[in-house]
């Protein structure tokens, strides 16, 4: 058994678009009953495995409205994974993606798994922006795509699972990399001083 290494994990999007419903969900394996708005930010952790790699993954769910905006920083700064969500019903919270992309791009290591998550599916009827629009935004931007329904728990493992992999694949490339080029010391002192990743 490898031992446990922390991820740290960001959601970031709108007020309202299902963030701490989603976590709910990840987390405790039910729907959310009476979500109230998150303050700042919500922090919980979970423990998986995802190809053979024994994670712990912090997962900090932080606040759509605009007032908080500002305190975002400081909860994707250090983050591995960006998860950005927006609701397939409202195309207003889809326009913020691209905000976030950038806040992203600008403001961290340009080595963070961002991905794109368009939630709600579950009301198909009501739906305003299209998974081809969607997914081809994401493409452009580098990032990955995934469509979920935290009423109805369909997507959430699967998105998680598929931002995990590929922070994985991107690290196992970045260090097979390094060490064609020579060791990278700076490299692995900070990752040791971190508390490790992958």
């Amino acid at each position: 058994m490898s031992e446990l290494t922390s991820v740290k994990l960001v959601l970031l999007g709108d007020s309202g678009v299902g963030k701490t419903s989603i976590v709910t969900h990840y987390v405790s394996g039910n729907a959310a009953n009476n979500v109230k708005p998150t303050i700042g930010a919500a922090f919980v952790t979970k423990e998986i495995n995802v190809d053979g790699n024994q994670l712990e993954l912090l997962i900090w769910d932080t606040a759509g409205q605009e007032v908080y905006r500002g305190l975002a920083p400081m909860y994707y700064r250090s983050a591995l994974i960006a998860i950005i969500v927006f609701d397939v019903t409202r195309s207003q919270s889809y326009e913020s993606v691209s905000y976030w992309i950038k806040e992203l791009k600008t403001n961290v290591d340009t080595n963070i798994i961002i991905l794109v998550c368009g939630n709600k599916t579950d009301l198909e009827d009501q739906r305003t922006v299209d998974t081809s629009s969607a997914q081809a935004m994401a493409d452009q931007e580098g990032a990955l795509y995934a469509e979920t329904s935290a009423t109805t728990g369909s997507g959430i493992e699967r998105m998680f699972q598929m931002a995990v992999s590929k922070l994985l694949t991107t690290r196992k490339t970045n260090t097979d990399n390094n060490q064609q080029k020579g060791v990278n010391i700076k490299d692995s002192q900070s990752t040791k001083q971190g508390g490790g990743c992958c």
